[in-house]
């Protein structure tokens, strides 16, 4: 587990907050979350909190963005003219209690340039949005009617909507499907995450599918443990072979505590290798970067320090 030193920790406090991603700016980092701070532009409730830091972490500036129900940043993604595009989680549009959005920001990260508000006939959750290689955006999330389903979104570089796509896992009830997160794919496709539950056997299921470019399925993978291990998915990444990889969470223990789960999958979904990573608490993966060697910076959470709260954890894996 890393201890080491950073090069520098700062506190962004200004009240009550909360984290949703982080990306490198030109000038350092730019934070998105959420906020119940009035006194920057918020209505007090919670509403999107967007931090402009220095290479040192140093504020900037910041601002808060939101209407009369909640809103709350959940990642950021930079675009081809500086500025950000963020996909935010708002309660105050729909007839659901809250439904994806995307604002796009310039430069500055402080003016509004554009803003979409998707919504069906219920409650929408908008979980990762990724570039695609036309100049537009893949959004995947979740929608509620009756049954949770997956759903995929392509958009263009506006955020016009080119075509939407619902999918459930096919099993008995039917459970609930939620798109956690999604790559391209080299063909121009896309290659989806997804948590059902509750699963075959209890606990959740990994459900993956791939997609070609119009939304049509190319195959499915679902893997359910007989034990009714909750088997959960964090970011998932193409790899150089045409491969992709899986960072996520599974029970190890009969304690029904989570180890780091990464799972490597060829081209066509089949399992090629997967690995647990596990110290004396439960641990679970988010986020992953593939590096030139071939490895993996791996980052997500554990409990193993304090049991009462989790800490960050981040390590590098061949």
């Amino acid at each position: 587990m890393l201890r080491n030193p950073s090069d520098w920790a700062e506190l962004l406090d200004g009240g009550e907050e909360g984290p949703g991603d982080v990306v490198e700016t030109p000038e350092g980092y730019l934070v998105g979350g959420w906020t119940r701070a009035a006194n920057i532009g918020g209505t007090g409730s919670s509403d999107m909190w967007l931090v402009r830091l220095d290479s040192e972490g140093r504020i900037l500036s910041q601002r808060a963005y939101g209407g009369p129900g909640v809103e709350e940043i959940r990642r950021l993604l930079p675009t081809a003219d500086g500025g950000t595009l963020a996909l935010a989680r708002s309660g105050s549009f729909g007839p659901g209690s809250h439904s994806p959005m995307l604002v796009k920001f310039d430069a500055t990260a402080e003016q509004i340039q554009w803003q979409q508000i998707y919504v069906s006939s219920g409650t929408d959750w908008g979980n990762d949005l990724r570039a695609t290689s036309d100049g537009g955006y893949v959004m995947v999330g979740a929608t509620l009617a009756g049954a949770r389903r997956a759903t995929v979104i392509k958009l263009d570089a506006a955020g016009g909507v080119q075509w939407a796509k619902a999918f459930q896992a096919a099993a008995a009830g039917p459970p609930n499907t939620d798109a956690v997160s999604v790559a391209e794919t080299a063909d121009g496709g896309y290659v989806v995450a997804c948590r059902v539950f509750p699963g075959t056997f209890g606990g959740s299921d990994l459900l993956v599918f791939r997609l070609d470019s119009t939304g049509q399925q190319v195959w499915t993978r679902l893997s359910a443990s007989v034990t009714g291990a909750d088997d959960e998915p964090g970011d998932i990444v193409a790899t150089s072979d045409g491969g992709f990889a899986i960072v996520g969470g599974t029970d190890v223990s009969s304690a029904r505590l989570q180890g780091l789960w990464l799972l490597k999958l060829r081209a066509d979904g089949t399992l090629e290798r997967e690995s647990i990573y596990s110290t004396f608490g439960e641990e679970t993966g988010t986020r992953m970067v593939p590096m030139p060697d071939g490895g993996y910076a791996l980052a997500g959470r554990t409990f193993s320090v304090h049991n009462d709260h989790p800490d960050l954890w981040v390590l590098r894996v061949d």
